[in-house]
């Protein structure tokens, strides 16, 4: 996928799920290239769980299957403090 030109992918952020079926929240930091990884797997392993999802702070639609709902996104969208 492409995420803009001179991202610099070895920078993290954090991705938190918030899951209110477990009534519990998970953290991870990640670059931003392993951000739909991530929520793949997530969204794999809490099928069916009612989970919200964060990115640097900021809100992210999901689908139905817990993936990024938002297509192809600059990482400024998601995170504004990526020095890209």
């Amino acid at each position: 996928m492409g995420y803009g030109i001179g991202i610099n992918r070895l920078k993290t952020t954090v991705i938190k799920f918030t899951n209110r079926t477990a009534d519990d929240t998970h953290k991870f930091a990640v670059g931003f290239d392993g951000i739909d990884l991530v929520m793949a797997w997530y969204g794999a392993y809490y099928a069916g769980d009612d989970y919200t999802v964060t990115v640097g702070g900021r809100a992210i639609e999901i689908d139905g299957n817990g993936e990024r709902d938002l297509g192809l996104i600059e990482a400024s969208a998601v995170c504004p403090d990526w020095e890209g």
